[in-house]
């Protein structure tokens, strides 16, 4: 009888088992799975800015700057109502100031919040209807002054750490800085912060308004003062505050005048950095031209006086004639600095009224310095910032001194009359 294929593998398959042997009736295992790659590690995070601020650059335009360490990983990512928008740095940073570099990205429009990271800066609002004006804010060290940069300033130590937190409890719709932020400029105590380099800056003006909150209280309008010209402190100057692109080849010894829109007040902003005395009164007379045919209200601000008895020992009347500027209709209030003192002036009918606002805290000057030494809007024995506000048909101002406390000046300038109002 024939034996069937199935049969004789059967039988086979019995033998080997009996002998001790296997057969395989499933197919071979598969090779193992490799893992999955490892994921690529994660970029590391921008660090935080050192310092940061927002500041009205002409127009209705703002730009937000943030000084980076050199050993940052680029700059960081500025978030505008929510949503992500690229910084890019400020050019190459000068001799000095090899430390850090400052990134920055213009504001075409008004925003409702801004952030960097965790830290979160005021959106400007393009308003008038309050300001916080201050000037000549460093600590003086030269070979022939030396003002103390601790202590109590009551006693003439150093006043602009305490003035900022001072300032700071206030609410502006921006901060007015009148020119002059770095003193320390030889025979410092700490040679570390001293000259024109990145390390006196940080002390002589970051550092003290960052620590008290002004620095990120509102947006800054920040004027080129003397100790910013050409033979000073210009290139940390034009790397942090000048308007628009930095000046990376040459020095300028003026930059061009520019004007700030804020909401039917106009803001003048010149540059008298280089001038002193009646070398103003030249500027002041081209200022002059171009606002003939302003008609809104002008506030014009710059660093140099047009006069004061310290400057060119004249009448405050003789020197607004010869500049022209008793024929502009639309100014109504110059905001200057230089003089180490808080003075306010108004040379007579149809004349604007000038304030000076130099004492945020470098060492002050002598009575003697006052823009008119009879006048009773003068301080001298303590260092001062100014704060404005609206009202109906003028700008009511106040001063207070170091400590927040009211020096008992108050001054209102008309905004819809004649130059002159006090």
């Amino acid at each position: 009888m024939a034996v069937s294929t199935n049969a004789k593998l059967a039988a086979a398959a019995l033998a080997l088992c009996a002998g001790g042997g296997a057969l395989l009736l499933y197919p071979k295992a598969a090779p193992p799975i490799p893992p999955a790659p490892a994921p690529a590690p994660a970029p590391a995070p921008v660090a935080a800015p050192l310092y940061a601020w927002v500041q009205l650059d002409g127009g209705t335009t703002a730009s937000v700057r943030a000084i980076m360490a050199s050993g940052a990983a680029g700059c960081p990512a500025l978030s505008v109502d929510g949503v992500a928008k690229t910084m890019t740095q400020r050019g190459a940073s000068p001799a000095g100031f090899t430390g850090v570099f400052v990134c920055e990205h213009t504001l075409s429009a008004a925003p409702k919040s801004l952030a960097i990271g965790a830290l979160t800066l005021p959106a400007p609002t393009f308003n008038a209807k309050s300001a916080l004006v201050l000037g000549d804010t460093g600590c003086r060290e030269t070979s022939n002054k030396q003002q103390p940069c601790t202590g109590d300033p009551s006693t003439g130590a150093w006043g602009f750490p305490a003035l900022s937190k001072a300032a700071a409890s206030t609410t502006p719709d921006f901060v007015l800085h009148v020119g002059d932020y770095l003193y320390r400029e030889s025979d410092c105590k700490d040679t570390s912060a001293c000259g024109y380099v990145w390390g006196a800056w940080e002390a002589d003006f970051f550092k003290a308004a960052e620590a008290g909150g002004l620095l990120r209280l509102a947006p800054w309008v920040p004027v080129r003062g003397n100790h910013e010209t050409c033979g000073r402190a210009w290139a940390g100057y034009s790397l942090f505050f000048a308007p628009g692109p930095m000046s990376t080849s040459a020095c300028p010894t003026s930059i061009p005048p520019y004007s700030v829109s804020l909401n039917g007040l106009t803001l003048f902003v010149v540059d008298t950095s280089a001038d002193s005395g009646q070398q103003a009164q030249a500027d002041y007379s081209q200022v002059a031209t171009a606002l003939s045919g302003v008609t809104t209200p002008v506030w014009l601000t710059t660093h140099v006086p047009v006069c004061s008895d310290a400057l060119c020992g004249g009448s405050m009347a003789s020197a607004f004639q010869g500049a022209g500027l008793d024929k502009v209709s639309a100014l109504r209030w110059l905001h200057v600095g230089h003089v180490h003192l808080y003075d306010h002036s108004v040379a007579g009918a149809h004349h604007p009224a000038q304030t000076v606002s130099g004492g945020g805290g470098t060492a002050l000057n002598h009575p003697s310095s006052c823009v008119d030494t009879n006048t009773a809007d003068c301080v001298t024995n303590e260092y001062t910032y100014m704060t404005v506000t609206a009202s109906a048909g003028a700008w009511d101002a106040t001063v207070y001194d170091q400590s927040g406390a009211k020096t008992g000046i108050t001054v209102s300038v008309s905004a819809s009359t004649a130059p002159g109002g006090h």
